[in-house]
């Protein structure tokens, strides 16, 4: 199944936070067990360009909560937007596991759940 396209603004200054859920066609969640968690936003739409941020599993800014309820939920505190450059730019997220073959080799399964344009819009308040 192709990704999701969605359209996602950031506040600099302010907490972020989007929940996702991953769902079969029929609405019923996908369970998340063993899945890891990547999103990073691009100054353009390939993996050479340069990196604005990055959330994963890895670095705290991702979390799956509950892997049988298929969601997946994105943060960062107003610390971390307050770092990031206004402008429109590009992103996507993606799920990812070590699978293991019939004859005994591992690789990955990957998914891409979204992408789209990341907005990050400049605040005129400062708290």
């Amino acid at each position: 199944m192709a990704a999701g396209i969605y359209t996602i603004v950031c506040e600099k200054r302010a907490s972020f936070r989007l929940d996702i859920t991953h769902t079969n066609n029929d609405g019923t969640p996908i369970h998340l067990g063993g899945f890891h968690a990547q999103m990073d936003v691009r100054r353009s739409r390939t993996t050479n360009s340069k990196l604005i941020t990055s959330l994963s599993t890895d670095n705290g800014r991702i979390q799956i909560p509950a892997p049988e309820t298929g969601e997946i939920l994105l943060a960062m505190a107003p610390e971390d937007t307050a770092e990031l450059p206004p402008g429109d730019y590009f992103y996507d997220v993606v799920i990812y596991r070590t699978t293991t073959h019939p004859d005994g080799s591992t690789g990955k399964e990957v998914v891409r759940l979204l992408e789209g344009n990341f907005v990050i819009r400049q605040g005129v308040t400062d708290v």
